[in-house]
């Protein structure tokens, strides 16, 4: 017994060595600290947001309700995508910045890795199948492609623990697993990515029902009802703990543009092309890092509205994908109720080549969600856990089906060679195909070598070389497509914004260069929230995730529109808004994005001053009644360069203001993220005007009586003043966050006392 323990020890620890050396081979420049994922929303947003955390605490003595340097200002803690309530985002407030952001890769990983191998034993696989799964899952395309889409890699990196729990409660009704799942859930649901928490309502049942197939087929039906109970009870725990980030979420969609569903062809974008499901089986289909002619327009045809894909790759490793395949040719296999999954989500992936996704898109829940690639977690979930439980029966089965298998694997390299020497254009795919052929081969011996007669342990070196063989394709595949740079290119600003940065403006920031038609994607823009990571505020932002409140997205719009056509007003609608600086692109700038790509930045841009911007808050010297928008654009054109100092306010929200203001001081006693103190001091009634963005989260008092805070120039705040000296207090709240709190508090106990009552039990 000891000499068999010896070597089930022995074979674990090779095989994690190996993973961990695959985790070195595609993460090790993140590890030593030289390096990080710096592609799309990596650099552009999730950077520089990440590093307002621990300042934007700080000065607000506390949880930071509010962000003043994005937008005019915007909710910060409610927002899902900024994942305050995350457990990993408490290492912002702990350690240096750079370290903590490379956690935030580095971690999530490394946990998916781990849980991954729970799952696998969860589905009672062996070792050896349970270390493929885990490496075909951290390693694989969908994972790594998350790298920099940090709110994707945190749900994913603990979903398949949720998942091992419900194939647990589907095989045995345990209540500790109960609370597994519930905490599991949790961090899910934790993570603010709302398109994986909804697809967890199609996987969680199908584990259940996997553990459930494995029960029956081992002659343990086990308590059915009382196992559907359990799962219930572990979802609404699940939900329970990431309200505190659910409930404030919600709350803070419904005041977003998602609140009323997306623009059906900007949510389609990013549909997949049915060729890309070849990427299951060849890794980097779309050419990810090549700057070939033939490789770029191959992308554009694929993806002819972003021009290159959502996921870089989905590749799980060859032999996961052919196995997976095989796997649900067989009836009887409890693994082939993944089989309608992976299909559903390909069906509703394809996105505009296929009905699906605008019927689903009809559906509440879904009509704010955008891009349907994201669907293909449920594929990708499939085929990982469908191809390791074939590896397992293979591995446990008779010699003659690995022999069967092996051949098959053989032909499979005779396909790629041949198809090697098919045209391509350019050649591009020409290299993959070879490197596939020589990947089958050993897939192939491997099995071949299995298929001789032995013990179990016989074959455990031949198990760890297929371990091997995984680890290594799938490191070698990510490499392809990883783009990981130096950290000192996410420091890098447009020199005008460089001199920003020495000498700050003393208003906001318009980066109008971010909002051009056709060079808004140009790389090194320093586009928003980029200003704001060196404490430059900025307004007039283009909204970068959609979760920018409605008002104030189309404030933007309607703000930008009537200065482009209403030049006499235009200097007097910046200053209103405390608009300082304006970022953008110098007269005769091509725009041809490729043509513009070859000019440096310091000659392609310029910075221009707005003369004498309204301070952050200042008494109005009119007001002007308005009917919505129309009227607010009527009103710009009539005052000229009045506007400066004439407070608009709409029609339906201007019950008890005064019929005249006059002008007086304001003087800011303390200022925080979470609100402000002013003196005010004016010889007849007033309009305080301030220039940040009005939220119902903004609350006032006068001399510690209440005043109501008006919505003011479509999208900023206003609070009506009575004549002589007056003290002002301006605090955001926000009750949804004390209550989620409560209730993840609540669940998070009840997990406890589930885990001591399972405890006390099997005592």
């Amino acid at each position: 017994m000891r000499v068999v323990r010896t070597r089930t020890l022995a074979f674990a620890a090779g095989g994690f060595a190996i993973l961990v050396a695959a985790y070195g081979v595609l993460l090790g420049r993140i590890v030593s600290g030289s390096a990080i994922p710096t592609s799309r929303d990596q650099a552009a947003y999730y950077w520089p947001v990440k590093s307002l955390l621990q300042p934007l605490a700080r000065l607000s003595g506390g949880l930071p309700l509010w962000n003043p340097l994005l937008a005019s200002g915007q909710p910060f803690a409610a927002n899902p995508e900024h994942a305050v309530f995350h457990p990993l985002t408490a290492f912002f407030l702990v350690l240096p910045f750079e370290l903590a952001f490379r956690l935030q890769v580095l971690l999530p990983v490394a946990a998916a890795l781990l849980t991954a191998f729970f799952l696998g034993r969860a589905l009672e696989l062996g070792l050896a199948s349970a270390l493929v799964l885990a490496g075909s899952w951290a390693f694989g395309g969908y994972v790594l492609s998350n790298v920099d889409l940090l709110p994707i890699l945190y749900a994913v990196a603990a979903l398949p623990a949720a998942l091992a729990y419900a194939v647990r409660l589907g095989r045995r009704s345990r209540t500790a697993d109960v609370a597994g799942l519930g905490v599991s859930l949790g961090f899910v649901v934790l993570s603010g990515e709302p398109s994986t928490l909804l697809l967890c309502g199609v996987l969680l049942p199908a584990a259940f029902l996997h553990g459930r197939r494995i029960a029956v087929s081992s002659g343990e039906p086990g308590d059915l009802p009382g196992g559907l109970r359990r799962l219930g009870v572990g979802l609404l725990l699940g939900a329970g703990i990431g309200a505190v980030v659910l409930i404030p979420g919600l709350d803070h969609a419904r005041k977003t543009v998602r609140a009323k569903g997306l623009d059906r062809a900007a949510a389609s974008e990013w549909s997949t092309p049915p060729v890309r499901l070849l990427e299951l089986f060849v890794p980097d289909l779309c050419a990810m890092k090549s700057t070939a002619p033939e490789a770029i327009a191959w992308r554009k045809q694929l993806y002819p509205k972003r021009d290159f894909p959502f996921f870089f790759s989905i590749y799980p490793g060859l032999l996961v994908a052919a196995l997976a395949v095989l796997s649900w040719l067989r009836p009887r296999a409890p693994e082939r109720v993944w089989l309608p999954v992976a299909l559903l989500g390909v069906l509703v992936a394809a996105g505009s080549d296929l009905p699906f996704w605008g019927l689903a898109q009809r559906l509440p829940l879904l009509s704010g969600l955008r891009y349907p690639e994201k669907f293909l977690l449920l594929a990708a979930v499939a085929v990982t856990v469908s191809g390791a439980c074939r590896l397992e029966s293979l591995l446990q089965g008779a010699p003659s089906s690995r022999w069967k298998v092996a051949v098959g694997f053989l032909a499979l390299a005779l396909l790629f060679a041949l198809l090697r020497l098919g045209p391509f254009p350019g050649d591009v795919f020409a290299g993959s195909l070879a490197r596939q052929a020589i990947v089958a081969t050993l897939c192939g011996a491997a099995l071949l070598l299995a298929a001789r007669p032995g013990s179990a342990s016989d074959h455990a070196p031949l198990s760890l070389l297929l371990v091997l063989l995984t680890a290594g394709d799938l490191a070698e595949a990510g490499r392809r497509f990883l783009v990981i740079e130096p950290i000192e290119t996410m420091k890098v600003l447009p020199p005008q914004l460089a001199a920003l940065v020495t000498r700050p403006p003393n208003g906001y920031l318009a980066h109008l260069a971010d909002r051009h038609p056709t060079l808004y994607r140009l790389s090194g823009l320093g586009a928003p929230p980029i200003p704001a990571q060196w404490r430059i505020p900025t307004a007039l932002d283009r909204d970068f995730d959609l979760t920018e409140l409605a008002w104030s997205a189309r404030a933007t719009t309607t703000v930008l529109s009537a200065v482009s056509d209403l030049p006499a007003a235009r200097t007097a609608i910046f200053q209103r808004r405390g608009i300082a600086a304006l970022l953008h692109f110098r007269p005769g700038a091509p725009s041809n994005p490729a043509e513009a790509a070859r000019i440096p930045l310091a000659t392609l841009l310029q910075l221009s001053f707005v003369p004498d911007p309204k301070p952050f808050a200042f008494l109005a010297n009119r007001i002007r009644v308005v009917d919505g928008e129309a009227g607010w654009r009527s009103a710009m054109e009539s005052l000229g360069s009045a506007a400066a100092d004439t407070a608009c306010v709409d029609r339906a929200d201007a019950a008890g203001l005064p019929t005249e203001v006059t002008p007086g001081s304001v003087t800011v006693v303390e200022q925080r993220p979470n609100g402000l103190s002013l003196s005010v001091s004016s010889p007849g009634d007033a309009f305080l005007c301030v220039n940040q963005t009005w939220d119902p989260g903004w609350v006032a008092t006068v001399d510690g009586a209440p005043a109501r805070v008006y919505r003011t120039d479509l999208s900023l705040c206003g609070v009506a003043i009575p004549r002589g000296e007056h003290r002002v207090v301006l605090a955001y709240r926000n009750r949804w966050i004390a209550t989620g709190i409560a209730i993840t508090l609540v669940s998070l106990a009840a997990c406890a006392l589930l885990v001591r009552r399972s405890a006390e039990s099997a005592a």
